[in-house]
């Protein structure tokens, strides 16, 4: 299933079919680059299990700073 600019028909596929999970390959909407991290807080905001990482690990990761300051607490 494609994802474009509106989420709409992804909500609607996802509620009418309830997969058992979801392969989740979406990497972001090329001039929307954080839309990857609303794709999988969608996902887990509709309770479908799913492939890769959760939206706060990927909003971690985009964030470059608290990344650096994250891993260097961690030692």
């Amino acid at each position: 299933l494609g994802v474009d600019y509106d989420p709409q028909p992804l909500i609607n596929f996802l509620r009418s079919k309830r997969p058992d999970a979801v392969f989740n390959l979406f990497e972001g909407i090329a001039t929307q680059t954080g839309t990857e991290v609303s794709a999988a807080a969608l996902l887990e905001w509709l309770n479908v299990p799913f492939t890769g990482c959760p939206s706060a690990c990927l909003a971690l990761g985009r964030d470059k700073a608290r990344t650096k300051y994250s891993l260097a607490a961690a030692g």
